[in-house]
Formats: C-alpha cells, sequence, structure tokens
C-alpha cells in the first residue's frame, strides 16, 4: 500500500505529541475550562489558537512551541477518545478509514504513556 500524506501527517502529530505532551495537557485544560463554563461544544482551532496566544504571551524563546494547524483534528480526536463521556464535543470530519484508524491510540498504550 502506498503512503499518503494523511500518513505523513500522522506520523508528524505523533512524533510532535510524544515530544510536547505540554500542548495536549494545554489543549485539555482549556477544554476542561469550556466544559466548567457550561459550553456542550467547543472549537479546536479556537483551543489551538488560544495555545499559541498563551505561548507567544508566557513562553520563553526557548519554550516556544509551534503548533501545526494539521494537528488541530487530531488533538480533537485524541482528547475525545481520552473523554469518551464527552463524545460530540467537537466536529470533526470524517477522515479516510486508513488515516482513521492511524489517529486512534493503539490500546496497548497506557494513558499515562500517551499523554
Amino acid at each position: 500500500m502506498m503512503r499518503g500524506h494523511r500518513d505523513e501527517i500522522n506520523e508528524a502529530f505523533w512524533a510532535f505529541h510524544k515530544a510536547h505532551p505540554e500542548v495536549y495537557a494545554a489543549f485539555d485544560g482549556f477544554v476542561r475550562e469550556l466544559l466548567s463554563a457550561g459550553h456542550k461544544r467547543g472549537s479546536a482551532k479556537a483551543i489551538f489558537e488560544r495555545i499559541r496566544w498563551d505561548t507567544l504571551i508566557r513562553a520563553s524563546d526557548s519554550n516556544k512551541v509551534k503548533v501545526n494547524n494539521n494537528f488541530t483534528s487530531r488533538y480533537a480526536r485524541l482528547w475525545e477518545g481520552n473523554n469518551s463521556k464527552h463524545s460530540g464535543f467537537f466536529r470533526t470530519r470524517k477522515l479516510n478509514p486508513a488515516s482513521a484508524n492511524s489517529v486512534r491510540v493503539p490500546p496497548h498504550e497506557t494513558r499515562e504513556a500517551r499523554v
């Protein structure tokens, strides 16, 4: 089977996620902030922009992380996968079956290893 652009995005996502767990922690925190404020739905794009803003304002130059727009839906899917009680919080489009499978967290990994 030929590798495609989505495979490359998924590989890059998992490498970034592993190297920068603070991004998922921030994403999780901002989603929980929305939930605490009573929101039933949220925007992963808005959360990514908030992460960018906070990084710009609060992080030192050596700690600034650039988040890739290609990862927005992956973080939304990962968050919903880790928080199934809130499935549907984000509106996501269907990925093709091959790509969708690679976004899911392998069942043998623990939550701590993923985040």
